[in-house]
């Protein structure tokens, strides 16, 4: 019995050392003090980059308009709790643009894999892309579109400089998401 118990103590430690040290899943650091929770490590994918790319832009433009149809949808309901305006609009944007974004784009980049060779580009796009929407439903409250597209700044620059034109958070379709 005192082996079952000792053995049994030792199981638990490591247990607890493991999952306390991240990896598959688990927190990565940004170095910025705020941690992403999701994993951003990408496999390798079976497309090159320019089909990557167009592949990704058209998943982004059928993105979008779930994203902005589900916010719009998401924010009457909330109007009809007699929210003022500014409230629809924070509470929309973490609930619903935030989701939606992480879902529709995030995800889809995410499960794809990055060209041979392009994995750590793809990586730093969808890292700086989580980063970003886990900040705005944790730590950042957004009111008001510009703030919303500030908060994706970095992850613009990236996805942009990469070819994702049709994937950033910026003018038209930012200013699409009104409450």
């Amino acid at each position: 019995m005192k082996f079952l118990s000792k053995y049994l103590i030792v199981l638990v430690a490591a247990a607890s050392l493991a999952i306390g040290c991240g990896g598959e899943g688990g927190e990565e650091s940004t170095g910025a003090g705020f941690n992403v929770y999701a994993s951003t490590t990408v496999t390798t994918g079976p497309l090159d980059k320019p089909r990557f790319v167009a592949h990704v832009n058209k998943l982004c433009r059928e993105g979008w308009a779930e994203i902005l149809d589900n916010f719009t949808e998401y924010s009457s309901w909330q109007k009809a709790k007699k929210m003022s305006r500014q409230e629809v609009f924070i509470d929309s944007v973490r609930e619903s643009f935030l989701a939606g974004f992480d879902f529709h784009v995030f995800d889809e980049i995410y499960l794809l894999g990055g060209p041979s060779g392009e994995e750590k580009d793809v990586e730093d796009v969808i890292g700086a892309l989580q980063l970003a929407v886990e900040r705005g439903q944790r730590q950042v409250q957004v009111s008001s579109p510009s703030q919303l597209t500030a908060l994706f700044a970095d992850y613009n620059r990236r996805a942009r400089a990469y070819g994702l034109e049709d994937c950033l958070v910026d003018g038209v379709r930012v200013q699409r998401a009104q409450a």
